[in-house]
C-alpha cells in the first residue's frame, strides 16, 4: 500500500469508521463477497464486483468508509441480534457424522461439517420438502448457526412466493 492509499489508516478519528465497519463484519461472519451479496438483496443495483472492490478497498484503509455503508452493516448486526435472541432456545441435537440439526418454524435446519471447521447449512420446509438455495460453507459452527438464522426469515418468504404462485396457476 502506498502512502497516498494509507491516508486513511493514519487519523484515529478518521479511523473509527473503519473499526466499526470491521467489527461489524466480523460479529456478522461476513466477507466482502457476502456483506455485497446481501447489499444486492437490499436493491444496491451496481454489479456484484463494483460492490466487493469497494468493500475491499475501504477495508484495506484505500478508502474511506461510507456512512452508507456502516448503516447497512449496523443495521445488518442488529438484524442479527434480535434473531439470535429470539432463536436462543432453539436445541441443536448432534446427529451422525457430525451433523448438527434442529426444527423451528416448521423448517428443519441441518449443519453439515466439512473439512478445516467449515459447516453447510440446510434449511428444509417440512411441510412440502422445499429446500431453499445451500449457503456457502461457514467457517465455524457459531457462524453457521448465525447463517442458519439468518436465512429463516428469506426461505420463509420464498415458500410463501411459491404457495402463493400454486394457487395463482
Amino acid at each position: 500500500m502506498t502512502d497516498d492509499k494509507k491516508k486513511y489508516r493514519t487519523d484515529v478519528a478518521e479511523n473509527e469508521p473503519l473499526i466499526a465497519l470491521e467489527t461489524a463484519m466480523h460479529e456478522l461472519h461476513a466477507s466482502p463477497l457476502s456483506l455485497a451479496k446481501r447489499m444486492r438483496e437490499l436493491g444496491d443495483n451496481r454489479s456484484l464486483s463494483v460492490i466487493t472492490r469497494s468493500l475491499q478497498r475501504m477495508l484495506a484503509g484505500e478508502t474511506r468508509v461510507s456512512g452508507e455503508i456502516l448503516v447497512i452493516a449496523n443495521l445488518m448486526v442488529r438484524e442479527l441480534r434480535q434473531l439470535l435472541k429470539q432463536y436462543a432456545h432453539l436445541e441443536w441435537k448432534p446427529l451422525a457424522n457430525g451433523v448438527i440439526t434442529t426444527i423451528t418454524d416448521d423448517f428443519r435446519i441441518t449443519l453439515h461439517p466439512k473439512s478445516k471447521d467449515r459447516w453447510l447449512v440446510n434449511l428444509v420446509y417440512l411441510k412440502t420438502g422445499y429446500s431453499p438455495s445451500w449457503q456457502p460453507w461457514q467457517n465455524g459452527l457459531d457462524a453457521a448457526k448465525h447463517m442458519a438464522i439468518s436465512c429463516l426469515e428469506p426461505a420463509r418468504k420464498e415458500v410463501e412466493q411459491i404457495e402463493k404462485e400454486k394457487l395463482v396457476a
